[in-house]
């Protein structure tokens, strides 16, 4: 038997409760709780600040995550997604009135309808 003291330097030191990894990197995490303040504007600050204050030396990376991110994916998705679907309306009412003129102004009052949706 081998004691653990005869390999080992033993002593206790300030530091994080345990090390976390993604991507078989250790990594940290800084938890912001945003308050009266829409959370993209508020990113879009601090990634600014971040990128004039600090320097990241070789090896290391920043990302930012959670709600932020899923509200950047589902913009991604919806500039996709949505002019997709108003071309396909735009068929479907041109193969139903068989007029170019009638699908215009069909089309032409969807912001309209819109503004009246969310008023």
């Amino acid at each position: 038997r081998i004691a653990l003291a005869d390999v080992a330097d033993i002593r206790y030191e300030d530091g994080p409760p345990m090390i976390k990894t993604e991507n078989a990197r250790p990594n940290g995490w800084v938890f912001v709780d945003i308050d009266g303040r829409d959370l993209g504007s508020y990113v879009v600050e601090a990634q600014q600040a971040v990128a004039d204050q600090l320097v990241l030396p070789a090896g290391y990376s920043l990302a930012w995550s959670g709600q932020y991110e899923y509200m950047e994916r589902a913009k991604d998705r919806l500039s996709v997604v949505v002019p997709i679907t108003l071309v396909i309306i735009m068929m479907l009412l041109y193969f139903s009135f068989r007029r170019v003129g009638e699908v215009l102004i069909i089309m032409l009052t969807l912001p309209l309808a819109m503004v009246g949706g969310l008023w």
